[in-house]
């Protein structure tokens, strides 16, 4: 690695290379797995060398790549490769798209599906010395079960299984407990990997302070456990009837804020105001009557002495020509855009994930007051914490919601953006998603 690829790699990513070479000189040893947090350089200093040398050592070798999410292997993986393409160790090899291949006729391809047909079907066509097989399975947490019974059916030389922790539960899962017997196992944390900390220093007592050292997020991002996000509430029931009662004490600092949730379809139009660090729904009503609807919002703002710059309003599908109405009538709201990327990117899917997780901490540490009724309350505990393929956090959409039965939270929403507001109005970003602090100029090292 340091001499052919330039690598300075941790002594994990060592310890992985060494584990896999063993099946080297045993023609198939035991496959790897190798649990790490997101940024650990697992996929472009790890996977990628151990593919590189596998088909050096074998140069007819076959190397299928799957992992449940495509943009995974066609934005990640295969680019850490063809990092490589220029270094005259791989001199006649093709790099491609999501293809490598060498001189002798060895390869490796990228695919995702979750169809076990497509995964299965890998055996040396000449002999295990000549053609094997390395399998690699990249984000291994989200990849079906079906997919690593179809992987357990190929001849292998050896496979190398990775991901940042996920839940405790699945194939993945037990290859670090009831099955771990049959891996080689290597457990990654944040300290295993400082450049993280050099590039986003503080990151560490961050998280801790934000989501709480025994939160999911925490032990799963930082102290690399395995832990079950899935299907948990955003808001913590207990949380948020312990703040309505017993909130803290009421602070009139004269800041005021709001949030506009739009209606569509059956939907309540709702207005969420903050006066100091009192949150309450200012107004809520049913009508598809967009003009008379706006005059009503500009009325009940007025009433309660709060300016359009701290206002944001729901800019996701309907809401942005109502936005764009506010504005050509001197009412110059913020657009919050729940699907735009949040601040976060690496912990978060998109900016609703973020901010619905920044009210979720605002309430477990009482930082304000919750004067609502039942009806708000059920619809704050109500969207589930989800991850997607890389294990960033995302709220349950309002589609999966009523397929459950739950009927779109509005007022939660509102509110939601009414605590946006009081924490980002008045700063500036572009493409009108939400107003964020000017980012931190961060120190970069490697290619991570």
């Amino acid at each position: 690695m340091r001499h052919i690829l330039r690598l300075e790699p941790y002594p994990w990513q060592v310890e992985a290379i060494k584990a896999l070479s063993l099946g080297k000189l045993t023609l198939g040893g035991k496959s790897v797995a190798l649990v790490a947090p997101n940024g650990s350089g697992k996929t472009s200093n790890c996977i990628a060398p151990a593919i590189l040398y596998f088909l050096a050592c074998f140069p007819r070798g076959q190397v299928p790549v799957t992992s449940s999410s495509w943009m995974q292997v066609e934005k990640q993986l295969f680019p850490a490769l063809r990092r490589y393409m220029d270094n005259p160790f791989f001199t006649g090899w093709t790099f491609n798209k999501t293809e490598i291949r060498t001189p002798e006729g060895g390869f490796a391809v990228g695919f995702s599906t979750d169809n076990a047909g497509r995964a299965e079907g890998w055996h040396p066509k000449i002999s295990p010395d000549v053609d094997p097989v390395f399998y690699v399975l990249d984000e291994a947490k989200t990849i079906p079960d079906s997919i690593f019974t179809a992987v357990s059916r190929c001849t292998l030389f050896n496979a190398f299984i990775t991901s940042s922790p996920g839940a405790d539960s699945g194939t993945f899962y037990d290859c670090f407990h009831k099955n771990s017997s049959l891996y080689y196992k290597i457990r990654v944390k944040y300290e295993d990997c400082p450049h993280i900390e050099i590039n986003d220093p503080g990151k560490a007592e961050r998280l801790k302070k934000e989501y709480g050292e025994q939160s999911s997020f925490y032990r799963s991002a930082i102290l690399g456990e395995f832990t079950d996000l899935d299907g948990q509430s955003v808001i913590s029931r207990r949380a948020l009837m312990e703040l309505v009662n017993n909130p803290p004490p009421f602070l009139d600092t004269g800041e005021t804020c709001g949030g506009f949730d739009f209606a569509a379809g059956g939907d309540e139009n709702v207005f969420a105001a903050g006066q100091g660090n009192r949150f309450f729904i200012a107004d809520h009503w049913s009508d598809p009557d967009t003009v008379g609807a706006r005059g009503r919002f500009r009325r009940r703002a007025s009433e309660l002495g709060i300016p359009a710059d701290r206002i944001f309003a729901d800019g996701d599908g309907l809401g942005l020509p109502l936005i764009d109405d506010f504005r050509a009538e001197g009412f110059p709201v913020h657009s919050y855009r729940g699907g735009f990327p949040a601040d976060d990117t690496q912990a978060f899917v998109n900016l609703r994930a973020q901010a619905w997780r920044a009210l979720a901490c605002g309430i477990e540490e009482k930082e304000l007051i919750l004067d609502i009724d039942e009806d708000t309350i059920e619809q704050l505990v109500a969207p589930r914490l989800q991850t997607d393929a890389i294990g960033r956090v995302r709220i349950e959409s309002k589609e999966d919601m009523a397929k459950r039965g739950v009927r779109s939270p509005d007022r939660a929403d509102a509110l939601v953006m009414a605590w946006h507001a009081r924490k980002n109005s008045g700063l500036t970003r572009q493409l009108g998603a939400y107003y964020v602090t000017r980012a931190k100029k961060k120190r970069s090292i490697g290619r991570y």
